[in-house]
């Protein structure tokens, strides 16, 4: 007959507290209170206003990697043309390093 691995353990079941019972939190009912229409909408205005906000953002920080990417590119094949060294081609241009720091803050 085989033994049992004890290092192997059965996963716990979780807990659900029973229907017809709102969760607890900090010894409160955590059952949300329901909004008046005008709040709601104002809710809704502001979470558009906030998708809003994060798409102009993403939209700007794609363009700056892409323009980021332009650059090193253009000054690859600018010290190839030049046969400057690999490693001054790793130093970022005056425009690269502005481009940099719109991107970073």
């Amino acid at each position: 007959m085989p033994q049992a691995n004890p290092a192997i353990s059965t996963p716990q079941t979780p807990t659900f507290p029973a229907t017809g019972q709102p969760a607890t939190v900090n010894g409160t009912a955590a059952v949300p209170t329901p909004l008046s229409p005008g709040s709601e909408s104002r809710e809704k205005e502001v979470f558009t206003l906030l998708l809003d906000i994060n798409q102009e953002l993403l939209y700007e920080s794609v363009q700056l990697q892409n323009r980021q990417l332009e650059l090193k590119k253009e000054h690859a094949v600018s010290n190839a043309e030049d046969g400057s060294p690999a490693e001054q081609a790793r130093k970022p241009t005056e425009e690269e390093k502005l481009v940099q720091q719109d991107y970073f803050q």
